[in-house]
């Protein structure tokens, strides 16, 4: 499961070009209330927000004394740093 939405996440980003990254894009929040902004800043905001939440994963594994998978870009970039 989780492997096919990081390809449908691929597969939007490979299609993002500059014009449709600045388009604005129409959503409702969590109240029900519409909403746009420009697409970049959405997309933007929800690769941020899933690092947020990471955050609390490693730190409440830790907390558990739990050790949890590597998450740092260095060790996905180069294993070996």
């Amino acid at each position: 499961m989780q492997e096919r939405l990081c390809d449908r996440w691929d597969a939007l980003i490979a299609d993002c070009t500059e014009e449709s990254l600045a388009a604005k894009f129409s959503y409702s929040n969590t109240r029900g209330d519409a909403m746009e902004l420009v697409l970049g800043t959405v997309l933007a905001h929800v690769f941020n927000h899933g690092t947020h939440h990471r955050g609390q994963m490693s730190t409440a594994l830790v907390a558990a004394g739990v050790k949890y998978p590597a998450m740092d870009l260095l060790y996905f970039a180069d294993p070996g740093a």
